[in-house]
C-alpha cells in the first residue's frame, strides 16, 4: 500500500468576458471537479437550462427564477421535522445526534450533543440547554415575512443559547471576543481586514461552517433578488451587511468576506445531501452547492476602468499623462481639437519652425499600475499620424521610477499591440484604432505605460495624435488568497508503513483527510513541525490531505494503493 503526493491547484478559465482566478484552492473545489459527474447526477436534468454562457448579475437574476419556480411554501413548524429528518451527525461522529453548527467540533468530542425531537426548545438558560431553528439571515431583516422565514436553506438547528447570542448582529471575524461558545464560535467587534469595514459587533462560526453560511447568503441573495435591496433598511444589523442593491447585494466588506469563506471551505457532502433533501422538502436547490463556480461567474470579477483618458480639456483640466523630452525642448503638448471625433489630444510634432528637429519624447501615464490585482486586462487606444516615418511605439516598464530619465529604464513593447508607420505616397493624416487589445500577459505591481516617439536616427518627422487611452480589467473582489503552506510529504509511495509530514515551523496545525465524497476520512489538530502517519489507515483510492494554520493552507492530493 503506498501514496502518490501531489499538489493540487486549480486556476478556472472562462470566457473572454471573464476570467475568474479561482481562489477556491482547497479540498472540496478539487473533489468537485474531480468528481463532477457524481455531483451533476444528484441534480435533476434541466434544473439549470437557460444559464449556459451567462456571467455576472444576469446569471445571478436566471438563478433567482429557477430557485423561484416551484418553490413550495412549508409551516414553520414543519422545519423541526426537516431537521429530524436531514440534520443528523453523520458526518463526524456519526451518532445519529444533532449536527449542530454552533457546537460541533469537527476535531475531537463535541462538547454537548443534543438528542433529536427531545432536546427541542423550549427555554434555555444556558448553553447546552436545547436546541431551535437559526436563520442565518435572521429574521428582522426581512420583517420575519414568508416566504423567507421558513426557507430551509437558510435555516439551521442550533443551540438555543448560542443562536441567541447571535441575534440580529452581522457575520464578521472576530480577534478579541466578548463571548465564546464552548466550539469556538465568537461575538465582538468585528476585525475582518478591509478597508472601511464595520468594526461593530459580529459573530464568527468555527472555520468549518464559514464556507456554508457564505453559500446560504450567496442563495438568499439570489433567491430573492427581487426584495433584497430593501432589507437594508431594516436598521438591525442588515445596515453592515447589505449595500441597499439587487446585483451585489452586500457591502464591500462583506462581499469580500463571503468569497473568502466560500474559498477557504468549500462545498461539503453535507451540504450535497442538505440540498438534495431541501429540493424534495421545498422544491428548489442551493444553486452555489450544485455549481460552487456560480460564485465567481457572479462576484468574483467586476469591470473596472483603471486608466481612461480622452484628453478633453486638456490644456486646463489634469490628465493622466505626463509628457517627458529627453533630447529637444519640443514636447508632447495638448490641442483642444483634431483628436478622434474632434476632440481633444496629445500631439507630437519633430519640427521647429519648419526645421526637422531630432527628439525623443514619451507621454507617460502619471502613474503605475499594479497590473496583479487584475486578470482581462484589455486595451483601446486613437492614433493618428501626418508625414514622415517617425515610429510611436508603445511600452511598459516594471522599474521606471516616474523621473526625468526614462531611456535609463527597462522598456518592452506592450504585447499585441504593433502602430504602423505613416504608408509611403500618403499626403492626408492616417488614423489608427485599436480596440480591445489583449494585454493581460503584463505582469507587476508597478507597471508604467508609455507612448515613446524617437526620430533621433534620423527619421523623418511624423505629427503623431494619441487619444482615447483605455485600460479595462476585471477586479478580483474576494481574492485575497491564503498564503500557500509548504510542506513536504514523503516518503512515496510507502508500502505497510508510514507517511511522513513535515512543515516549516512548530505551530498548532489542523490536518484532515477526506475521500472524494468529501467524506472526512481522519483528522486532528496538533502542535508539530512534524507528523506520522500510519498508511494502513486508509483502504485504495484518491484522497485530498488538508492542512492549514489558520493564516495559510495546503492541499495534497493522496492515491492510496
Amino acid at each position: 500500500m503506498g501514496f502518490i503526493v501531489s499538489d493540487f491547484e486549480t486556476t478556472i478559465h472562462f470566457s473572454s468576458t471573464i476570467k475568474y482566478q479561482a481562489i477556491m484552492k482547497n479540498t472540496f473545489i478539487a473533489a468537485f471537479l474531480l468528481m463532477a459527474g457524481m455531483l451533476q447526477a444528484q441534480i435533476p436534468e434541466g434544473y439549470y437550462e437557460g444559464t449556459d454562457g451567462l456571467t455576472g448579475y444576469a446569471l445571478k437574476t436566471k438563478l433567482s427564477e429557477i430557485t423561484g419556480e416551484g418553490y413550495v411554501q412549508n409551516s414553520y413548524a414543519s422545519l423541526w421535522d426537516f431537521f429530524s429528518e436531514n440534520d443528523t451527525d453523520e458526518y463526524y461522529e456519526d451518532d445519529g445526534t444533532l449536527l449542530d453548527i454552533y457546537s460541533e467540533d469537527p476535531d475531537g468530542p463535541d462538547p454537548y450533543n443534543y438528542v433529536i425531537i427531545n432536546d427541542q426548545c423550549g427555554n434555555y438558560a444556558e448553553e447546552g440547554d436545547c436546541y431551535n431553528r437559526e436563520h442565518l439571515m435572521p429574521k428582522s431583516w426581512f420583517g420575519g415575512s414568508y416566504p423567507m422565514k421558513t426557507d430551509v436553506h437558510h435555516i439551521y438547528p442550533t443551540d438555543g443559547y448560542v443562536n441567541g447570542m447571535h441575534g440580529n448582529m452581522p457575520f464578521g471575524e472576530v480577534d478579541n471576543p466578548t463571548f465564546e461558545s464552548d466550539n469556538g464560535s465568537k461575538k465582538g467587534p468585528n476585525t475582518y481586514d478591509y478597508p472601511g469595514a464595520y468594526t461593530g459587533t459580529v459573530f464568527e462560526p468555527i472555520d468549518e461552517f464559514k464556507g456554508d453560511i457564505a453559500r446560504a447568503y450567496f442563495y438568499m441573495a439570489t433567491r430573492y433578488e427581487d426584495q433584497v435591496a430593501g432589507w437594508e433598511n431594516s436598521n438591525s444589523g442588515s445596515q453592515h451587511t447589505f449595500n441597499g442593491t439587487s446585483d451585489q447585494v452586500f457591502n464591500d466588506w462583506t462581499l469580500d468576506m463571503l468569497l473568502k469563506w466560500n474559498a477557504e471551505d468549500p462545498v461539503s457532502q453535507r451540504e450535497i445531501d442538505r440540498n438534495n433533501a431541501a429540493y424534495n422538502y421545498q422544491g428548489n436547490r442551493n444553486p452555489f452547492i450544485d455549481h460552487p463556480e456560480y460564485v465567481g461567474l457572479i462576484w468574483g470579477a467586476v469591470s473596472t476602468a483603471i486608466l481612461d483618458e480622452d484628453f478633453n480639456d486638456c490644456a486646463t483640466v489634469s490628465v493622466n499623462f505626463t509628457g517627458v523630452s529627453e533630447m529637444s525642448p519640443l514636447d508632447w503638448h495638448c490641442i483642444d481639437e483634431h483628436g478622434e471625433d474632434n476632440t481633444g489630444a496629445m500631439e507630437m510634432n519633430a519640427f521647429d519652425d519648419g526645421e526637422q528637429v531630432p527628439s525623443l519624447d514619451w507621454l507617460i501615464a502619471s502613474t503605475p499600475i499594479d497590473f496583479d490585482n487584475y486578470t482581462d486586462e484589455s486595451l483601446s487606444f486613437y492614433t493618428a499620424a501626418t508625414f514622415g516615418d517617425t515610429e510611436l511605439q508603445l511600452l511598459y516598464s516594471t522599474d521606471y521610477d516616474g523621473g526625468e530619465n526614462p531611456s535609463d529604464f527597462t522598456w518592452e513593447a506592450v504585447p499585441n499591440v504593433n502602430i504602423p508607420v505613416y504608408p509611403e505616397n500618403e499626403s492626408d493624416e492616417v488614423e489608427f484604432t485599436f480596440d480591445d487589445i489583449d494585454i493581460s500577459a503584463i505582469e507587476g505591481t508597478s507597471v508604467y505605460l508609455a507612448f515613446k516617439y524617437d526620430n533621433s536616427n534620423g527619421e523623418a518627422a511624423t505629427r503623431w495624435k494619441v487619444d482615447n487611452v483605455k485600460l479595462t480589467a476585471k477586479e478580483d473582489l474576494g481574492t485575497r488568497k491564503p498564503e500557500k503552506l509548504h510542506i513536504s510529504v514523503y516518503p512515496n509511495p510507502v508500502s505497510n508503513g508510514y507517511i511522513s509530514i513535515d512543515l516549516p515551523e512548530i505551530e498548532q496545525y489542523r490536518f484532515r483527510i477526506y475521500d472524494l465524497s468529501g467524506k472526512l476520512i481522519w483528522k486532528t489538530t496538533q502542535e508539530t513541525n512534524h507528523l506520522r502517519l500510519s498508511s494502513d489507515k486508509f483502504s485504495n483510492g484518491l484522497y485530498l490531505i488538508k492542512i492549514s494554520n489558520g493564516r495559510q493552507k495546503a492541499v495534497k492530493r493522496l492515491i492510496v494503493e
